[in-house]
């Protein structure tokens, strides 16, 4: 809780000076495991809301990228801009306290990534891609001679909580922190740093693919009775929750939230949800579908492998077909289970060779994911260049990828979840969505599938397989 303030303390006049001090453009060292030195915010400010027409006059955001959200929980009301370098959109994003910090990451990423809460949350934002630790966040005031009334540090909590993990394609003892997954031990690392320790204040729930025998629907509500303090849902079974509970706080990372209806907006959710969108839209199809065509000019038809689930759903489905449509391509689609046994991915890329298609782009899944080796081996041996969603995918022989970094996303979602057990409302916590995207290429597969990659393309990749 911050500290009481004085009858004379305006909470606007160390604002500014704290983003003042952001705008220098500090260059901090990230914690331990970060290798890269990070620019934090060159430019933001906090001012009152009616100002917020002048700002976008004066924007050079293309028109429609920026969005006024006003405090409606502050006095007087405020809103908060950040400009970075090379930042795609502006977003103005509602402060949510009088006594508040303003906190973003560095150049890069939207603007919609910020964030205003209490001291206590935005300290944890600010650092959320490893940008500064807390003791140098703090230095950082205290070098300013910035009087602030600081929260304490994130503590190990005495109170245990009760975390439950809903991924019915992956093993329940990957969905711990000693698990062989990479992306959940960074999950519970990041949670530990942040006070939340598996087996001492946070107990872990899994709900995986050994109890996924009644199907999704089933494991969900078997998830929801057991009334935990937070559910976290890796999928597209996400939308599930929706017609099953309203009051237990659920973070994602799934697809599109808006268009699944498990969020009004990105910026303000709503509800009981909140977490990662994977979607970026029509556009990232459509990416992809023009990355295959560099490399294979003459792709008359378009294989497209997918979890059912996903694929019927208002999502993955409906954008894939467009995207397709719009490269004027035909498709052959073939869909799979939850639990699909090696033959029945067999069978899917062997219906998909018979009906002629060139090329295959394989669906945003951790069902397919966790079969990413197997599928890459049997486009490979059917002579299908494919284009996948993850990298790890490319390094076991598929043709190339483009992938969103899910490394980030886990550690994105382990503060969300520290932010709820802190007593924050998901309905009140910005859903982030991907934004940031790497190609990854397997020249060896493409020599073995007798194709050219184009010198242009090489040059832009961000991981070459020689």
């Amino acid at each position: 809780m911050l500290a009481q303030q004085t009858e004379s303390y305006n909470p606007w006049r160390p604002t500014t000076k704290l983003l003042n001090l952001f705008a220098t453009g500090v260059v901090l060292e990230g914690r331990t495991h970060v290798t890269k030195r990070i620019h934090l915010i060159p430019t933001a400010t906090c001012l009152p809301a009616a100002s917020a027409a002048a700002i976008q006059s004066r924007s050079h955001a293309r028109p429609g990228n920026l969005e006024t959200l006003t405090a409606l929980h502050s006095e007087p009301p405020v809103a908060c801009v950040s400009r970075a370098d090379d930042v795609i959109h502006e977003r103005v994003v509602r402060c949510m306290s009088p006594e508040l910090a303003c906190a973003s990451k560095y150049p890069g990423l939207l603007c919609r990534d910020v964030v205003c809460f209490d001291l206590d949350l935005a300290w944890s934002w600010a650092s959320l891609e490893g940008c500064m630790r807390r003791r140098d966040f703090i230095s950082l005031l205290g070098g300013a001679a910035l009087v602030w009334p600081l929260a304490a540090s994130p503590q190990q909590s005495t109170s245990s909580k009760r975390l439950a993990i809903f991924s019915p394609s992956e093993p329940s003892a990957h969905l711990h922190a000693h698990s062989e997954s990479k992306f959940y031990r960074a999950l519970f690392a990041e949670l530990r740093r942040l006070g939340h320790i598996e087996g001492q204040n946070l107990k872990v729930e899994s709900y995986g693919r050994e109890k996924n025998t009644s199907g999704p629907e089933a494991l969900a509500t078997e998830t929801v009775r057991s009334n935990p303090d937070v559910i976290f849902v890796v999928g597209p079974g996400a939308v599930i929750f929706k017609k099953i509970t309203s009051r237990i706080p659920i973070v994602v990372i799934t697809g599109d939230t808006v268009k699944t209806g498990i969020a009004e907006s990105l910026a303000h959710p709503g509800g009981n949800f909140t977490g990662v969108s994977i979607d970026a839209g029509l556009s990232i199809h459509g990416k992809r579908i023009a990355l295959l065509r560099e490399i294979i000019p003459t792709m008359s038809k378009l294989g497209c492998l997918a979890l059912r689930l996903s694929w019927n759903g208002p999502v993955s489905g409906p954008a894939i077909r467009a995207a397709a449509e719009t490269a004027a391509l035909p498709l052959a689609v073939s869909l799979v289970e939850f639990g699909a046994s090696e033959a029945d991915y067999r069978a899917a890329v062997e219906s998909i060779s018979r009906d002629g298609a060139n090329a295959v782009m394989v669906v945003d899944s951790p069902e397919l994911f966790q079969n990413g080796n197997l599928i890459a081996k049997l486009v490979g041996d059917a002579k299908l260049p494919a284009i996948f969603f993850h990298p790890e995918a490319v390094e076991a022989g598929g043709l190339m990828a483009y992938s969103f970094d899910l490394i980030e996303l886990y550690k994105r979602a382990a503060h969300t979840i520290d932010a709820i057990l802190r007593g924050a409302k998901p309905g009140d916590i910005p859903i982030y969505q991907v934004t940031r995207f790497e190609l990854s290429i397997n020249l060896k597969t493409a020599k073995q599938l007798g194709l050219s990659v184009p010198p242009a393309l090489v040059a832009i990749a961000d991981k070459i397989i020689e």
